[in-house]
């Protein structure tokens, strides 16, 4: 399955991170995170400011949610 957030998932991966850590950083079940990891609910700017956090990135909030991998 293609993910929507192709940043965030090459950052979640690249730190060995799964879902279930994704969900305990944001306070949510490891479901909602699954469904905010593809796409099908959307972030609050909170949690993208707590996702880039967890992930150690400098990326913008646009840059982690966008369609595409940043150049």
């Amino acid at each position: 399955m293609l993910r929507r957030y192709p940043t965030i998932e090459a950052l979640r991966a690249a730190k060995g991170l799964t879902q279930q850590d994704i969900a305990e950083a944001l306070g949510v079940s490891r479901e909602t995170a699954g469904r905010k990891l593809i796409g099908k609910s959307k972030f609050t700017v909170s949690e993208v400011l707590k996702l880039k956090e967890l992930l150690g990135t400098t990326a913008t909030i646009e840059e982690l949610l966008s369609d595409e991998f940043p150049e």
